[in-house]
């Protein structure tokens, strides 16, 4: 059997249904392909979104059921982030990101895509055909049937595995598959309430409110974090873990179950999964021979942040406008525009991010406790990282902080040099990664970011809510806990 069409994109997540759809709004010949069946396809729990990149993508942003909760007030909503090692805490107020239902959102995405005009087809890549050394066409099977689907454009939307990118070389060779210590390990589920009165008094121990989020970071050493999403009406409650295992840490899974364990007022498990995310900087080629790389598989992450939903779906757009109206959607020249445009634009914010990423994959949860006790990691610099925009220190700000700088100085040793190098790569990356460069350009910014710690032990874990005072209990300013 086979196929034509004009554009042919694999993987429909969030990523791949947006760019579907735009393309074929524009009356393209599309044909999307998954592994999954419509209604499983893409991330199936909650994602903190920020909202700007609804508006970027020109995407509706989610409202009502696509939420974990619709808070009516955001002014009602706060994130606390609580430190390790009896460290501070620090509280954000509106926090600028939306806590997204991804099954629905995906569904919604694929059903503007199907209803744009786009074929979907239900199948794996068994090998991809190139000729003068560009692809023209993939071959897709399905339980045991093969089918050639010949295309002008192959986007690959298919998450970290890069399904088409690892199979040409002119992408393979360039863009590596993120390596063990560059790999997060998610989980994320909703739960219902057991006891309302239990949650009640474990909002008060971390001095929260009903509808607000607590996050634990460092909680299992490094990267790893555990993060509580509250409804208003304490009657649902959303738990995320998350860690890099291959650097000795706990596990999301393990994580996971800790803490229901000790938490006995969560109920039972309603919905949610699993997922891997690739944490490094994108990669600078994102096209080559025909087709195009967007979202995880193009590595199009906030390390920091550890998602890449929103960053996938402005790419998506991106792409969309990129080639609009050329008669060769996948020449050479017109992806470039994609390439260059998309660096320009989030290059060096990404690259920045990954390279505080790895920095606090190797600090101690003294030193994490540390920024924050100090001040910092002030709300400003925390809630650019949670929006996935530029984290440039302010003059302001570095005057404010000098005097606590002083004070406790080995904290601001360790912090300022990373906080300049941040600075430097957020305007570096965008430029050099904007063009076509040699091997010696590309190690320099290697160099710059860092390398990712690859073991960092495996941490103590430090059960949330448990404390070393008894005065830290009145003390709303403040939370510890035991190692």
């Amino acid at each position: 059997m086979s196929a034509h069409a004009d554009v042919l994109v694999v993987g429909l997540g969030s990523a791949g249904a947006a760019v579907a759809q735009a393309l074929a709004a524009e009356g393209r010949r599309v044909v999307a392909i998954d592994k999954r069946e419509v209604g499983e396809t893409g991330a199936r729990w909650v994602n903190a979104v920020p909202e700007w990149c609804f508006e970027r993508a020109r995407l509706r942003a989610p409202s009502g059921g696509e939420l974990f909760v619709a808070h009516h007030d955001a002014s009602s909503r706060a994130m606390h982030l609580l430190a390790p090692e009896g460290g501070g805490r620090l509280t954000l107020r509106a926090p600028p990101v939306l806590h997204v239902d991804m099954r629905r959102l995906v569904d919604r995405l694929v059903h503007d895509a199907i209803g744009a005009g786009v074929t979907v087809r239900r199948g794996r890549i068994a090998s991809v055909e190139l000729e003068g050394g560009r692809v023209v066409a993939l071959r897709v099977e399905d339980g045991g049937r093969e089918e050639r689907i010949a295309a002008r454009l192959v986007v690959d939307a298919s998450g970290l595995g890069g399904a088409v990118r690892e199979r040409v070389p002119q992408l393979a060779r360039v863009c590596p598959a993120a390596s063990p210590e560059n790999l997060c390990v998610a989980a994320q589920f909703q739960h219902e309430v057991r006891d309302r009165a239990g949650l009640e008094a474990f909002l008060e121990t971390h001095g929260a409110s009903p509808g607000h989020d607590i996050a634990f970071p460092s909680i299992a050493g490094g990267f790893s974090t555990l993060t509580v999403f509250t409804s208003p009406a304490l009657d649902r409650v959303g738990v995320l873990t998350g860690s890099i295992p291959a650097t000795g840490a706990a596990d999301a899974k393990e994580m996971m179950a800790r803490f229901l364990a000790r938490e006995p007022w969560i109920g039972p498990r309603l919905w949610g999964g699993r997922g891997a995310i690739p944490l490094r900087r994108p990669y600078r080629v994102l096209a080559r021979a025909g087709v195009a790389l967007i979202g995880d598989a193009a590595c199009q992450v906030h390390s920091a942040h550890g998602s890449g939903v929103g960053i996938g779906l402005v790419a998506a757009r991106m792409l969309a406008d990129a080639v609009r109206g050329a008669d060769d959607p996948g020449a050479d020249e017109v992806l470039a525009q994609y390439e260059r445009s998309f660096h320009r634009e989030h290059g060096g914010v990404l690259t920045a991010a990954d390279a505080f990423r790895r920095h606090v994959q190797g600090a101690s949860a003294a030193e994490l406790a540390a920024l924050i006790e100090e001040g910092l990691l002030d709300e400003a610099l925390a809630m650019a990282a949670l929006a996935q925009r530029p984290t440039r220190p302010s003059p302001a700000l570095v005057l404010r902080l000098a005097p606590r700088a002083l004070r406790n100085p080995g904290p601001a040793l360790r912090f300022f040099p990373i906080a300049a190098r941040t600075a430097v790569l957020d305007r570096v990356a965008a430029l050099v990664g904007s063009r076509r460069v040699g091997a010696s350009v590309e190690r320099s910014i290697d160099s710059l970011v860092g390398e990712a710690p690859r073991h960092v032990g495996p941490g103590a874990w430090r059960e949330p809510g448990s404390r070393d005072r008894a005065d830290d209990l009145a003390d709303t300013s403040r939370s510890r806990e035991d190692a």
